[in-house]
């Protein structure tokens, strides 16, 4: 059995390029808008850090989708 030590430098943080953008757009917004957090809101975004470059991500709630398109990260969401 071998132990494996993971550093920062051994993620690809790219793969994590919507989570990262959506986390901090929203988190922003709180602070310079009248916005609000709700309380899923936590749960969405550790949602979202499965959400990687190959992956689409799907949902009704119009926060996320304005964010997301705020961020120019269209392209990871699931649109019918």
């Amino acid at each position: 059995m071998s132990d494996t030590v993971y550093s920062t430098d051994m993620v690809d943080w790219s793969n994590f390029e919507f989570y990262e953008n959506i986390f901090t757009r929203y988190h922003r917004n709180l602070m310079v808008s009248k916005m609000k957090a709700d309380l899923n809101d936590d749960n969405d975004l550790k949602n979202m850090i499965y959400v990687q470059p190959t992956n689409l991500y799907w949902t009704l709630e119009k926060r996320w989708l304005s964010i997301a398109k705020e961020v120019k990260l269209e392209k990871y969401l699931y649109l019918e």
